[in-house]
């Protein structure tokens, strides 16, 4: 008997049938948060960190994850506000940065700023220059509203935040740093 079901499997497993943990459920999509500031909070999991500035008009978000967090983005932030999302900053264009973008803006209709460097490959959808296909990754497709670059200045979070260029990983990648208050967001 043992050495049947042993065959029987073997065989199932030959024609691709037999359970494998390619097959398994996915993982729940887990997010911890950190609250930083009354209105800075850090959602980490996902393969990433999330900044969310809570704001007199509504909701900055610096990058939003992989593809598929952005429902549980969206409750995060759910549990800490109302307000709508009204804007979305990219620190870079890599599909773990930007992956819950076309979610959020689908849901809330928000602005959505990536680096300059990369403005125009996001607004063609172009594949080779975002480098999507080359790394392995997939990501639903976004419009760009508006670019930052190296040496700009933008307020949000009643903030002042610099723009600081830090080229490597992604050679369009930008820092957000706010300086009184010794926040830097990468």
């Amino acid at each position: 008997m043992k050495a049947a079901l042993a065959l029987f499997l073997c065989a199932m497993a030959g024609l691709g049938l037999a359970p494998s943990a390619a097959q398994q459920p996915p993982a729940p999509m887990v997010i911890e948060v950190e609250k930083l500031k009354d209105n800075l909070f850090m959602l980490r999991g996902g393969g990433g960190n999330t900044a969310v500035f809570v704001t007199a008009t509504g909701v900055v978000v610096v990058d939003t994850k992989n593809p598929g967090w952005g429902k549980p983005i969206l409750d995060k932030i759910r549990e800490r506000t109302d307000k709508p999302v009204t804007t979305i900053i990219n620190t870079h264009t890599h599909s773990d940065h930007v992956g819950g973008n076309a979610a959020l803006k689908a849901r809330h209709g928000c602005r959505i700023v990536v680096p300059a460097g990369s403005f125009d490959a996001i607004r063609t959808w172009d594949h080779a220059a975002m480098h999507f296909a080359r790394m392995g990754q997939v990501c639903d497709r976004f419009d760009a509203d508006d670019a930052i670059a190296d040496g700009d200045r933008i307020e949000f979070g009643d903030l002042d935040w610099q723009v600081l260029g830090s080229p490597g990983h992604d050679m369009d990648s930008l820092l957000l740093y706010q300086a009184r208050h010794g926040i830097l967001i990468s």
